[in-house]
């Protein structure tokens, strides 16, 4: 039987051996002008910091590390997602996952829903194909590279695990003035850093947090923090004219019109009174458009426009020509062989350089020469052919099957329905799956569909308390 007179002398052990790795670390920034040696350095040091507090906080650091995550991610897009580590393409997102995962592990914690189970092993199954089959022909970057279309799906039960441990921590009034405080600080640090966002994002968490803003039963918060941040968030909704959230949105809004009249209580009367308030403020914005920026409000009028019409010299419709010919393209190489695996295959179609357009948004990444299909779901069946497409729909059905077996419908469903309406969309005109900055986002929130049932039960306890 061990004692405490037994355990000290290895607990000092371990602590002489902690400081000693910290000081050879720290010695080592100081003499060395390696920028990879100080890089390593600095990971090792974080990393190393970051499991000293593990051993003493256990499962409350892998939560703070993903809300942490999430924020920078949302917040910064891919000017954080995309910091490399060491270099492409392994980008912090992937090396979060693995962290986050082993933590789980460890201390028992990941898990798997039974019936999410099946589809993640057919995923796998089939990214694992691609990698032993065309990293030889194409490259192992590439095929890495091109495979996190399916890896990033492992957000879904990551998340779903850290949800089962974070959620029931947090009350409502928590979460509420959580959410109040994003309805101001997303759109603010969007605007203020407008040359580094990624438009397709920015845009897309400023139509989640107008729909939050809406949809959310709001208790704690007063309602002028609150409204107040909607023309905030509309003015960010519009700033850098990516239109696939515009049409996301107005998708989301079709959905809400379908749900709310199925949810009991005020909810249907409080939105028809919140949306006159708010198509008054519209009109004011337009006007206030009008009178300082006419030129700023025709560019958006001539985007929304340029949704439906795919000829003429304007850039945003020369991109949809671009898209319609691409998409085309691709349906023709997947139909003339809908079981083929290409991953990693250099593409670029022939009709866009006898239309002019040459390599134009071909990347040049880890040895080959590709273009990008805006459309994940085609990228998908492009890459992967009929086998992946039929796995990541299930996993889908399943967490909308989840989100939806809780009766009566309410307002909390309605809003995470509307979010992956936004997504539905944006992820069929828009790189979204196969990068780190927007499939996080598109994945936690499936996460969220598949936890929805167990936060429901407990926050109805928390009422009833």
């Amino acid at each position: 039987m061990r004692t405490d007179a037994m355990d000290k002398p290895w607990d000092l052990l371990g602590n002489t051996l902690k400081m000693a790795t910290f000081a050879l670390i720290l010695a080592a920034l100081a003499v060395s002008r390696n920028h990879l040696i100080i890089w390593g350095s600095v990971g090792v040091l974080g990393l190393l910091i970051v499991l000293v507090l593990f051993s003493h906080y256990g499962e409350k650091v892998p939560m703070l590390i993903f809300f942490l995550f999430m924020a920078l991610t949302i917040l910064f897009n891919r000017s954080f997602s995309h910091m490399a580590l060491p270099k492409p393409p392994f980008y912090v997102t992937e090396m979060t996952m693995a962290l986050l995962t082993v933590m789980l592990w460890y201390k028992g914690q990941l898990v798997i829903p039974r019936a999410m189970r099946p589809w993640l092993l057919w995923v796998g199954a089939v990214m694992m194909i691609g990698l032993i089959f065309n990293g030889p022909r194409f490259g192992w970057l590439a095929v890495i590279r091109d495979s996190a279309e399916l890896y990033y799906i492992w957000f879904v039960p990551l998340s779903y695990s850290l949800y089962r441990l974070a959620l029931p921590l947090l009350s409502r009034r928590t979460v509420e003035w959580g959410l109040a405080t994003a309805l101001w600080l997303v759109p603010l640090v969007y605007l203020a850093t407008a040359s580094i966002q990624l438009p397709s994002t920015a845009e897309s968490v400023s139509a989640m947090l107008i729909l939050t803003l809406f949809i959310w039963e709001w208790h704690d918060v007063p309602p002028a923090m609150i409204w107040p941040a909607l023309i905030l968030n509309m003015v960010s909704l519009m700033r850098w004219g990516a239109r696939g959230p515009w049409v996301g949105f107005g998708f989301a809004v079709m959905v809400l019109l379908i749900l709310a009249p199925k949810v009991k209580g005020q909810f249907l009367a409080r939105l028809k009174l919140e949306t006159m308030v708010s198509v008054g403020v519209c009109l004011w914005l337009l006007g206030v458009l009008w009178l300082v920026d006419q030129p700023l409000l025709a560019h958006i009028l001539q985007d929304l426009k340029s949704l439906t019409t795919f000829h003429g010299h304007y850039s945003q419709i020369a991109n949809n020509r671009w898209r319609l010919i691409i998409w085309e393209e691709a349906a023709k190489q997947i139909l003339s062989n809908p079981y083929a695996i290409r991953v990693g295959q250099p593409w670029i179609p022939e009709k866009l350089v006898s239309l002019g357009y040459g390599g134009w948004n071909a990347t040049q990444g880890f040895a080959q020469n590709t273009v990008a299909l805006s459309n994940s779901y085609l990228q998908m069946m492009q890459w992967y052919g009929i086998w992946a497409i039929i796995p990541v729909g299930m996993i889908v059905y399943h967490s909308l099957k989840r989100l939806f077996q809780v009766r009566p419908l309410g307002p909390n469903q309605v809003l995470i329905s509307t979010f992956l309406a936004i997504w539905a969309v944006v992820t069929g005109v828009e790189v979204v799956l196969e990068g780190p900055y927007m499939s996080a986002i598109v994945w936690s929130v499936m996460g969220l569909a598949w936890y929805f049932p167990q936060w429901h039960s407990v926050h109805k306890k928390e009422g009833a308390a």
